[in-house]
């Protein structure tokens, strides 16, 4: 019995640290995925990321009455041009398949956008 509660604890824990390395945010390159399990401090701390790479995430999240993220509405800019990339929005993360994204290279000093809502 030891054993099995081991290795659900371990899976737990590992299928949690690899939703988390899904957020990349370099210098380069951001690869983002929001959904129901995002915190409130992984959203600041995505914020914080970003601004430090040159870019803007303005957010409006939407959560339960047990503080989790039930949806969410965001828009992405430069913060040295003002240049608005895009955004989305879902507001079923009641749904576990349910998930927004947004991916964006930077290549000769430039952002560009890959994807914005549901990227594969």
């Amino acid at each position: 019995m030891k054993l099995i509660q081991t290795l659900l604890i371990t899976g737990a824990l590992l299928l949690g640290g690899s939703a988390m390395a899904q957020n990349i945010v370099t210098a380069e390159q951001v690869q983002v995925t929001i959904n129901g399990s995002t915190t409130r401090e992984s959203l600041a701390q995505m914020r914080q990321d970003l601004q430090a790479v040159g870019l803007e995430f303005r957010y409006q999240p939407q959560f339960d009455n047990d503080r989790h993220l039930t949806g969410i509405s965001f828009m992405i800019h430069d913060l040295t041009s003002g240049q608005e990339f895009g955004g989305a929005s879902e507001d079923n993360f009641m749904n576990p398949s349910k998930y927004t994204s947004f991916r964006m290279t930077k290549a000769e000093g430039a952002w560009a956008t890959q994807c914005f809502g549901v990227c594969n």
